[in-house]
């Protein structure tokens, strides 16, 4: 988060505070919960010692009284530093969160970022970086094996070497958060591997970035609308923890208005499509 962006963020998120809490929260209480999402967002997390400083009050049970106050909203909780075990620190809740999401529904999408990510910390979040069309020689061997049986598919269903590195969106729905994944193969590894059949499209907002998330959609709607040829891309984009290559296939069933989508990483070893080629 780039400082400039971040002073806006605080500063719009404190005078929508004021706005929305100042009646529920006692004073100190509510100057209390801005410091402790001021640091969270900033990527520190403060502790209690921290927090009476801040207050700056001639003794401790004041400051106390403003942290009760807001465990006893929900706002607020006290959780054990990992590093320092007697050193307890202020997180903010996911109600705290959501308190602070549903202010307004312009919102940044750094908010709507920081908080899906607090829903995923123990799992793989997706950031985007870009999208770049490809050529036929450089598909990895499985996308042109996949985009042959596409060509001739006819009314086959999908092989089953293929069933665990696709899934299935229903397009019906008008709505690209309402399409619903009818299938989701069990190799792919968004949040640990979750089945997301059966779910709506806009579930996978809580495992990706926005912009992660809208490009998806957008290959989707491009293919569904352009005829039945599959289209490729290759996408970079973070997975993990790492920079990673992703090859994407959509192809468009405008019989049954669905979209099957194959993806395919691309290890590092593999940039020489020579050696694309050789991968199964």
């Amino acid at each position: 988060m780039q400082d400039l962006e971040q002073q806006q963020l605080v500063s719009d998120l404190d005078r929508r505070l004021n706005a929305l809490l100042r009646v529920d929260l006692s004073e100190r209480a509510f100057r209390l919960f801005k410091f402790v999402w001021r640091c969270e967002l900033e990527g520190r997390f403060t502790d209690i010692t921290a927090a009476i400083a801040y207050l700056d009050t001639t003794s401790r049970r004041p400051a106390y009284n403003a942290i009760y106050e807001l465990e006893n909203q929900d706002l607020v909780r006290r959780v054990v530093d990992e590093k320092l075990r007697r050193r307890k620190l202020l997180r903010v809740t996911m109600l705290g969160w959501d308190v602070l999401a549903t202010m307004s529904e312009e919102y940044s999408d750094l908010v709507v970022d920081h908080v899906k990510r607090m829903k995923v910390q123990s799992t793989a979040w997706v950031e985007f970086h870009e999208t770049l069309p490809l050529k036929p020689d450089d598909y990895l061997a499985s996308v042109s094996a996949f985009c042959d049986w596409a060509k001739a598919r006819g009314s086959e269903p999908v092989p089953a070497r293929f069933l665990s590195r696709i899934f299935i969106v229903d397009c019906e729905d008008p709505k690209p958060e309402s399409f619903i994944v009818s299938y989701w193969g069990r190799g792919m590894l968004l949040q640990g591997g979750r089945d997301f059949s059966g779910h709506r499209f806009e579930e996978l907002k809580k495992c990706s970035s926005v912009e992660y998330w809208r490009n998806g959609v957008n290959e989707i709607l491009n293919a569904v609308d352009q005829g039945d040829a599959a289209s490729v891309s290759e996408t970079r984009m973070s997975f993990g923890g790492k920079v990673r290559k992703l090859q994407k296939v959509v192809i468009p069933d405008r019989t049954n208005n669905r979209a099957i989508v194959g993806t395919w990483f691309v290890d590092g070893a593999m940039d020489d499509p020579a050696r694309r080629k050789q991968a199964t």
